[in-house]
């Protein structure tokens, strides 16, 4: 009996809010507010977990990890875990305000929070899927045969098509011989590419350790570094153009860009799960990821990559597309 008296004196609830009583529905909920003798004099405890809007489901459901959180003036912050929980211990005289930060996520601030000393507070923070979507421009694939073949593509894309050409019907059955120009089986039309277009929530940069592998570069110079950088990816003659002609004069909109290259399975990963039928025998897909700036300034360190030698041989396949990434809620 003594026993459960000091469990009981130990965590003491004072408030205990339901899902259903938030504290400020965008941001936040407050699951618990308990006193704990354990803590020590003149602090508090704020804990609990960041997750997400489900795409589809809209429920807050998918944790968040890598957020730093912290206290708005103090230079001591966690990190949240793999299933978006975090704990941090704060002094009451003057840790007020809560601030949670992720790359690709805006900042924002709790500030209205009833914070008193002893107490340990649970609350669940949602990062809403706010914004305009992403729209992942013009990807186009390419198929080249040494022998006429029928081939049969499909596509997941993550997001949902907002346009294809020729019309995507369960996927795309055509013709590939050695010119690359294919041939709609459903229609007998031909195409020298296919097209899709996909709306989805955010995408953003691959961050390693707070370093984007990526370049910033000045556009007046866009050109001649597109020619390199695609030919070091191993896009043909006919292939760099169509992505020049289209990505250059909308580079060329601002002084400075940042770009990034997602290759192969970075794109399988996070734009598109592609698959073909027959396997082709070689294939290289390329997303470009790109923010406008008018400076060169983009509020993080920028490390210049590396990538896989790409060789066509037999049954090849091409892709490219791009997509424009907002970074003004990270300029320095």
């Amino acid at each position: 009996m003594k026993k459960i008296t000091s469990l009981l004196l130990l965590l003491i609830p004072i408030i205990t809010l339901a899902e259903d009583g938030p504290s400020d529905i965008r941001n936040y909920i407050v699951l618990s507010d308990l006193i704990d003798k354990t803590i020590p004099e003149g602090q508090f405890i704020i804990q609990g977990t960041v997750v997400r809007s489900d795409v589809q489901t809209g429920d807050g459901t998918i944790p968040v990890s890598d957020v730093l959180v912290g206290f708005n003036g103090n230079e001591t912050t966690v990190t949240s875990d793999s299933l978006g929980r975090f704990s941090l211990t704060g002094n009451v005289d003057k840790d007020k305000e809560i601030y949670f930060y992720k790359i690709a996520w805006a900042e924002f601030m709790i500030s209205d929070l009833l914070i008193e000393e002893g107490h340990r507070i649970t609350i669940r923070v949602n990062f809403p899927s706010e914004g305009e979507d992403f729209i992942k421009r013009k990807p186009v694939i390419y198929l080249y045969s040494p022998k006429e073949l029928n081939a049969h593509i499909t596509l997941d894309p993550k997001g949902d098509f907002s346009f294809t050409y020729p019309t995507y019907n369960n996927g795309w059955s055509v013709t590939v011989g050695p010119t690359g120009i294919l041939k709609d089986n459903n229609t007998n039309k031909s195409y020298p590419y296919l097209f899709w277009e996909a709306k989805s929530n955010p995408v953003f940069y691959n961050v390693t350790n707070q370093q984007v592998e990526g370049f910033v570069i000045s556009t007046d110079t866009c050109v001649q570094f597109l020619e390199s950088q695609l030919s070091v990816l191993g896009l043909n003659a006919v292939e760099q153009t169509d992505f020049i002609t289209y990505w250059g004069p909308v580079l060329q909109q601002k002084p400075f860009a940042l770009i990034q290259f997602l290759v192969d399975d970075e794109c399988q990963h996070l734009i598109a799960e592609m698959k073909i039928s027959p396997e082709p025998d070689a294939m290289r897909r390329i997303f470009m990821l790109c923010s406008l700036l008018d400076d060169s300034a983009t509020g993080m360190e920028i490390i210049h990559p590396t990538y896989k030698n790409f060789e066509r041989n037999g049954f090849t396949v091409v892709e490219w597309g791009g997509g424009e990434i907002d970074l003004h809620h990270l300029k320095p």
